[in-house]
């Protein structure tokens, strides 16, 4: 492993997801929780809690994994 920390800006995940068609509810929810900016790594289980992996993401943008 290279240490390497998969950041990205709040703003931006807020973003995606609210392309992706997750409720606004959700949203809401995780700009209150998340932290800027979102260490992909540490903040997985924070997402996945609300049904969100990168699998699903993907799925409700029409591409496949």
């Amino acid at each position: 492993m290279s240490g390497e920390r998969h950041l990205r800006r709040k703003a931006e995940i807020l973003a995606i997801l609210r392309r992706a068609g997750y409720s606004e509810q959700t949203l809401q929810a995780l700009d209150a929780e998340l932290p800027d900016p979102v260490d992909i790594d540490r903040d997985g289980n924070l997402l996945l809690r609300h049904g969100i992996t990168l699998d699903t993401v993907i799925d409700r943008m029409g591409g496949s994994p």
